[in-house]
C-alpha cells in the first residue's frame, strides 16, 4: 500500500533502510539470514537491485513531472 501511495520513493527507502541494516548486520559477522534466501550477500544483492530500481522510477517520475521525457 505505501508503495502504491508514495510511489519509487517508499521503495528506495524501504531498501536502503535494509541494505544498512544487513550491510551493518555482516560486518558484525551475521552470515546466515533467517529470510527465503537465507545467505546475507544474496540478502543485500537483492536490496541493492530494488534500491537500484528505485532510484530509476523516482528519477524516471521527475524528469516527467519537469517535462524532460
Amino acid at each position: 500500500m505505501l508503495g502504491w501511495i508514495f510511489g519509487p520513493l517508499a521503495v528506495v527507502v524501504f531498501a536502503a533502510v535494509g541494505f544498512a541494516g544487513y550491510g551493518t548486520a555482516r560486518k558484525a559477522g551475521l552470515t546466515r539470514s533467517k529470510c527465503y534466501l537465507r545467505d546475507t550477500r544474496l540478502v543485500l544483492a537483492y536490496l541493492g537491485l530494488f534500491l537500484a530500481a528505485g532510484l530509476w522510477g523516482l528519477w524516471f517520475q521527475v524528469s516527467r513531472w519537469l517535462g524532460w521525457s
